[in-house]
């Protein structure tokens, strides 16, 4: 084999490998965006209350937890 065909080759392998490597990166990026929506639906109350399946239980604790980070939040931070 020559050496611009070996070239020619290396160098079709690697844009290959390019693409497959950001198609990658792309639907990793699609499924972090997914999940980013649905976390957000569902602590903003968006998902499920259509169907009819929010248990009281449920909103109760979020709301504990809500008021939990408040506070955590408003506390001044005490730096060492």
């Amino acid at each position: 084999m020559s050496e611009g065909v070996r070239t020619g080759l290396q160098a079709a392998q690697t844009y290959q490998i390019e693409c497959h490597a950001s198609s990658m990166i792309r639907a990793a990026e699609d499924l972090l965006a997914l999940t980013r929506s649905l976390k957000e639906a569902w602590l903003f109350g968006q998902l499920g209350s259509e169907l009819g399946v929010v248990d009281p239980a449920t909103d109760a604790n979020a709301k504990e937890v809500g008021d939990m980070l408040r506070k955590l939040a408003s506390k001044p931070s005490s730096s060492s």
